[in-house]
């Protein structure tokens, strides 16, 4: 099988351990990254990429909708287009599996250490992003609550060392991109659940009916694009509390779900930052979070740099 995939983002972070060997090019529509190499495999632009020899392309991107249709516009044939929903179909049908990275605790002990006072806070990755900032207020609470926590993940980053201070177990798992609640063993000590962000939906769709899960959503209505509407479907929303950060997010997640009650919860964060580079000359603009494409940051200092000028 031969893979070309478009996109060179966290997206493609998740997935790269279980599809690598089969890649033989990336995509990307970022002329900075165009004739560069990652993981030793040269990225293209889409056009003169998929002049390569193929199998499949996997949109790895939360853009997949507009990435697709641009693929359409240059011949591709749309069956031999993935979603990230469907790379994950495949991945699953295939019992593909990665081991489990235990940083604190083997996963013996995971299983069998029991209790009422566990709690399992389940999230993307462990980089200093809104999400996680949040998450590691709440193992901050739980912890001075006198819970025994366990945070994990599907990768790590520079947030791990933080939670691990907090007092919190860390699991680094990346089969939680495409597994079921039911199918993992060392989750199945745990009565008590939060799961962080919508990006678990597909976890929830097999699960004990006595499981109490929280799902705390951060995301953006975009995300919502890429899911796949029969696993939504499949959820059942017994047991399962869905508490979002805004209107906006609360409101998104009821579309999709519609069986689901939604509420808003308002949840103050701590103070974290991390400083990537500070200029000494002209305006300074601060802002809460990542520096994404999304956010359109790059748009409002463009108009700010104009307006100045």
């Amino acid at each position: 099988m031969k893979i070309i995939v478009f996109g060179t983002g966290d997206y493609y972070q998740r997935y790269r351990n279980f599809i690598i060997d089969n890649v033989i090019g990336f995509l990307d529509n970022n002329e900075s990254k165009q004739g560069t190499f990652i993981d030793g495999i040269q990225v293209y632009a889409p056009k003169e990429g998929i002049k390569q020899p193929y199998d499949r392309i996997y949109i790895l991107s939360a853009y997949f909708r507009e990435m697709k249709e641009q693929l359409l516009s240059f011949g591709v044939d749309e069956n031999r287009i993935l979603s990230p929903s469907e790379v994950e179909n495949i991945l699953r049908s295939d019992k593909v599996s990665r081991p489990v990275k235990l940083i604190t605790k083997d996963s013996d002990t995971l299983v069998t250490c029991l209790g009422d006072k566990r709690i399992l806070m389940l999230t993307p990755d462990l980089k200093l992003n809104g999400a996680t900032v949040a998450l590691m207020g709440a193992v901050s609470v739980c912890r001075k609550r006198g819970y025994e926590v366990v945070v994990g993940a599907i990768q790590s980053g520079e947030a791990e060392k933080k939670i691990i201070g907090l007092g919190a177990q860390v699991v680094i798992d990346e089969n939680l991109i495409i597994c079921t609640l039911a199918d993992i063993k060392w989750i199945s000590s745990f009565n008590t659940i939060l799961c962080n962000t919508v990006l678990f939906y597909r976890l929830l769709t097999e699960k004990r009916e006595d499981l109490q899960i929280l799902w705390w959503l951060h995301d953006p209505p975009y995300i919502y694009g890429n899911l796949d509407k029969g696993l939504c479907q499949r959820i059942d929303f017994k047991n399962i509390w869905v508490l979002g950060a805004g209107r906006i997010t609360v409101e998104t997640f009821k579309q999709t779900f519609p069986k689901s009650d939604p509420k808003i919860m308002i949840y103050g964060l701590t103070d974290t930052a991390i400083q990537k580079h500070m200029a000494h000359d002209g305006y300074r603009f601060m802002t809460a979070g990542d520096i994404q494409e999304w956010k359109g940051q790059d748009i409002f200092c463009k108009a700010a740099e104009k307006n100045i000028k």
